[in-house]
This record gives structure tokens, C-alpha cells and sequence, in this order.
């Protein structure tokens, strides 16, 4: 890989999620703010009470006791981390308040949610991953749009992938790795609960590791998660009350359909080129390795049981991010490079397309919106005007249409560094050239749109923008 390239990359991610801010904090529907108001609390008053931004948070993400006060359902892990840094940022903001929430949201959504996705791409380049797999993680897939978020489920995803690689990349499973993955899976839990299952998946792999202490090395890797699972046990228990209530699904359903193929939630409506990545699981060259059966038992098993859960007002099913690092592992280890051809460009550009619009002004869908590409995001850009909150609101800017410019300047500069990178880029080019008219078609030729959602995009717009 041209060192460059992969460098150039991940600038252009950086520069790109330092730019664009989706969805105000204070009008942010996600978890994002229960984090925030935790982290505050913590620092400001020792404490994990967040009754004071009451009027601040989505009823959804917090538990309210009886006695009068509020805390958050996402576990304080993303807190303890984050408050050093607020803590600093303090110093010179003072205490939270309506005039610095702004600031002090952006500067921990970049500590918690865009660093890691950073740290990951950079390890990975120092990895020799190839370009169009940087290009894929840092662009072309949801993880984009929720590391543009206060979420810790982009934070949970990058520690448990390094886990699963610390353990299974060795030709053996050595017990010196596995009390550290153990350790940081539990982290991962702590950050994310619904990451049990990948951890359990990982654990069992051990067990047919090909060494006699097999049962003692997968005894030392559930050595390192027990501490957090007795600290979320704790957490769950004095202040939700309940020992359960994180394990509650949906019936199966139509749910398979919407969570993976809908163009409302579908993972593979917004991000295609991970087709290819299920068709790498059949083909791998190292598809008889363990490394590869745990990969794959982690994908299918995963993706099928998150589809269980009922879809919230996200583009994406947040617990898909989880996956989405063991859905590119495959084009980590340069098993896409060699189909550098038409295909391959045109799905790259759609779901660089479908993934950054989102990102581009509401990274969520309220009722009643079935085709968002279509009714939802191009529309509140060609017709409101509006964009994502982004940098230039720190100076007091509103939003405007032509603050895209930056935007597409950094993506054009990400894409050519993809595209001179290529086997074959003439091929890949003509590729991205089809995949453009597909997505243009989609976003903008087709008429699916209906009256009562133009009333409803003019709210959209005048809410959250």
C-alpha cells in the first residue's frame, strides 16, 4: 500500500468528521445526550443523577426512579472515559450550560466515537490494509454516520474487533493474550451491552483452540470480562432495579427483511459492497482456518439475532456496527483488492453515496418516511436548504446549503486517493461512473414522495436545523 494514500485517507476522515456535526446536541435524539449529561454530572457533581438536564434528554435512553431521579441506560463507561477530557475542556468552557453545551458535545463525540474509528484505521494501515479497505471503513459504511454521534457503540465495535484479532491472528491461540482480550472485551460490554453476544462467540472459539490448556486459557479470557460484568450486574441492579430488563427482544418477523434490505433500515440497502463481504466468507483462502469460522459464526450468528430488535429512528440498527469491522475483516487482509472492476466501483460509490447523505443533514427517520434516500435527505438539502450542523456553527453561522462544499471537496479528495490506487482503476472508475447514475436515479428521479411529508420536512427543518 502507498503510504501516501492510506495517510491521505485517514486525514481526510479526520478533517471530514471534525466538519460535520449532525443533528444539534440539544436536539439530538440519540443516547448521545445521556452520555453527555452523565459525563457533566460526574465531573461537576460526583455523581451519576442526570435529573438536572431532565429537559434535555429522550425518555428512551434514561431510567427514572421512583425517588426522583435520572439516570442514563447506557452504562457510565463512556463517562469515566470521557471525563478527564471534559474535565480539561472545563478549565476553559466552565460549567455546562446552554451557551457551551455546543462545544463541549462536539469535543467528546470526537474523544468517544471518531477517535477510535481513527486509531482503528491507522492500525490497520500500519497493518498494510489496502486503500479501497480504508476507503470502505472510513466512508462507505454506517459507521461513518455514528462516529459523527456521541455513540459508544463505534467505541465497543473497534475494541472488541481488536480483541478477536489479538486472540485468532496468531497461527495459535497463546494464553498471553487471552486475559488482555478478555479485559478488553469486558470493556467493550461495559461501553456497549448488547456486544454480549460477539464476546460469547469469541470465548467459545477458544475452547477448540488446537493446546492442551485450552479450558485455561478460555478460563483467563472470561478472567478479564468478569470485573465489568459484575460492574454493569451492579449498575443494572441499583439503579434500573433489574438484572434483565437489557435482554428484552421483538418477534422475528418481517424484522429480517426491514433491519437488512428496507430502504428505510437495511444494512445492505445503505452499504452493498458488504455483499461481497458474505461472499468472501465462502471463497476466503483461509476459509478452513478457525480464525475464519469464528469470524463467520460471528457474522451470521450476530446479524440474525440483532434482527430481532425492533428499529428505532436510526438510518441503521445501531447494534449493526458491532459487525460491520467483522464484515470488512475480509478486505482488511486484501482479498478485495483483486477485484478491482466494474462491480467493485460502482457498489463503492453507492455506498459511499447512501452512507454520506445521511451524515450530510438528519441522521434520523421519524414516521412515515419508507424511502428517506429519496423523500427524506436530498429534499431537505434541494428544498430547505439546510445542512448539518458543522464547524462553521462554533462561529455563530447558520446553515447553509453551500457549506456541502467542503464536504464534497474532502470525499472527491478521498475517492481519487481510492480510485489511482486500484489494479485496474479504469475499470473501477467506469464502475464508480455507473454506480453514480443508479444513485442519482434513485435519489433524485424517482418521485415517491407524498404531500404530507413536505409538512413534515418543513418541521424537520425548522427544528433541528
Amino acid at each position: 500500500m502507498s503510504e501516501n494514500k492510506g495517510l491521505r485517507l485517514i486525514l481526510a476522515y479526520f478533517l471530514l468528521a471534525v466538519y460535520l456535526i449532525p443533528a444539534a446536541p440539544l436536539k439530538n435524539p440519540s443516547q448521545g445526550m445521556s452520555v453527555w449529561a452523565t459525563t457533566v454530572s460526574l465531573v461537576e457533581r460526583l455523581s451519576l443523577d442526570i435529573s438536572w438536564a431532565e429537559n434535555l434528554l429522550d425518555e428512551k435512553h434514561v431510567i427514572k426512579r421512583s425517588d426522583g431521579k435520572i439516570y442514563a441506560k447506557q452504562p457510565p463507561a463512556a463517562a469515566f472515559l470521557a471525563a478527564p477530557i471534559y474535565a480539561i475542556a472545563r478549565i476553559f468552557l466552565g460549567n455546562a450550560n446552554e451557551s457551551n453545551i455546543f462545544i463541549s458535545w462536539f469535543i467528546l463525540r470526537l474523544w468517544l466515537s471518531t477517535l477510535p474509528l481513527l486509531f482503528l484505521a491507522y492500525w490497520l494501515y500500519k497493518h498494510d490494509t489496502d486503500e479501497i479497505s480504508l476507503g470502505i471503513l472510513l466512508f462507505a459504511n454506517p459507521i461513518l454516520v455514528y462516529s459523527l454521534l456521541l455513540s459508544t457503540s463505534v467505541l465497543a465495535a473497534c475494541l472488541i474487533y481488536f480483541a478477536f484479532r489479538l486472540v485468532y491472528d496468531p497461527q495459535r491461540i497463546f494464553l498471553r493474550y487471552c486475559l488482555p482480550a478478555g479485559f478488553i472485551c469486558g470493556a467493550a460490554l461495559f461501553c456497549f451491552p448488547s456486544s454480549y453476544l460477539l464476546i460469547i462467540i469469541i470465548g467459545i472459539g477458544i475452547i477448540f483452540a488446537e493446546r492442551q490448556e485450552r479450558l485455561y486459557s478460555l478460563s483467563v479470557f472470561a478472567s478479564g470480562i468478569l470485573p465489568f460484568v459484575v460492574f454493569l450486574l451492579i449498575y443494572d441492579y441499583f439503579f434500573a432495579g433489574s438484572l434483565l430488563y437489557r435482554f428484552e427482544w421483538e418477534s422475528f418477523g418481517t424484522f429480517l427483511y426491514t433491519q437488512l434490505i428496507s430502504p428505510k433500515h437495511g444494512l445492505f440497502f445503505y452499504t452493498p459492497i458488504l455483499f461481497f463481504s458474505l461472499l468472501l466468507l465462502l471463497i476466503s483462502h483461509e476459509r478452513r482456518s478457525l480464525r475464519h469460522r469464528m469470524k463467520t459464526l460471528i457474522i451470521l450468528g450476530s446479524l440474525f439475532y440483532f434482527c430481532l430488535s425492533k428499529p428505532s429512528e436510526n438510518f441503521v440498527l445501531e447494534e449493526f456496527v458491532l459487525l460491520l469491522p467483522f464484515l470488512m475483516d475480509s478486505f482488511f487482509d486484501g482479498e478485495l483488492y483483486d477485484r478491482s472492476n466494474l462491480w467493485l466501483g460502482a457498489v463503492f460509490t453507492v455506498s459511499l453515496l447512501f452512507c454520506l447523505l445521511p451524515a450530510l443533514n438528519f441522521p434520523f427517520i421519524p414516521e412515515g418516511f419508507k424511502y428517506p434516500h429519496n423523500t427524506l435527505w436530498p429534499r431537505l438539502l434541494l428544498e430547505q436548504k439546510v445542512l448539518a450542523t458543522n464547524l462553521t456553527a462554533l462561529f455563530g453561522l447558520k446553515s447553509n446549503i453551500l457549506y456541502i462544499l467542503p464536504v464534497l471537496t474532502i470525499v472527491l479528495f478521498a475517492f481519487y486517493q481510492v480510485l489511482v490506487s486500484m489494479r485496474k482503476p479504469q475499470r473501477f472508475f467506469f464502475g464508480a461512473v455507473i454506480g453514480l447514475i443508479i444513485a442519482i436515479s434513485y435519489l433524485f428521479l424517482l418521485n415517491l414522495d407524498k404531500p404530507e411529508l413536505r409538512q413534515q420536512r418543513s418541521i424537520i427543518a425548522e427544528r433541528y436545523f
